[in-house]
């Protein structure tokens, strides 16, 4: 295998694992949002687009920069002849982007979980200082936004 072939195979790897991690950061979103009966949109996918094209057209400079180190033997200057020919500055970025990804993820679990606590806790405050009936519970579970879970709202029919 000649240099080239090594280069644009590390390259394409890079650029790969940039799109696996995308692809991880929307399933989990998509199953976070299904979990909690949200709705999919459009504007979310297309969110997932634009990151695509961004984060690889990010990839594609640093590719750049790569070609230019190699041509200019910059490793060599700097006597670090085990990194001759490998795309670094792309290897690099591929790290902090699938960094930025899994960061994301995480993110948006706890945001969410925290979002719901707090509406839970809206509710309860307003069971707490209102003083409401099992009736009164009933409708203002049935009238509200925040509660989707239909599980929840036949258990409260059921009481």
């Amino acid at each position: 295998m000649n240099n080239v072939q090594l280069f644009g195979g590390v390259w394409g790897l890079f650029c790969l694992l940039v799109f696996v991690a995308i692809s991880v950061d929307l399933v989990s979103g998509w199953r976070k949002a299904t979990e909690r009966h949200e709705a999919h949109t459009s504007y979310a996918l297309s969110r997932t687009i634009s990151k695509v094209l961004m984060y690889q057209g990010v990839m594609i400079v640093t590719g750049c920069i790569d070609v230019v180190l190699s041509v200019c033997h910059v490793t060599q200057l700097l006597h670090v002849v085990l990194l001759d020919n490998l795309p670094v500055m792309s290897g690099l970025m591929c790290v902090l982007l699938c960094l930025v990804e899994l960061k994301s993820i995480y993110e948006k679990a706890e945001d969410k979980s925290r979002r719901r606590l707090k509406e839970t806790a809206e509710i309860l405050t307003k069971i707490l200082h209102n003083g409401m009936s099992a009736d009164e519970l009933k409708k203002f579970l049935e009238n509200s936004k925040h509660v989707e879970d239909e599980q929840v709202k036949e258990s409260v029919a059921k009481n």
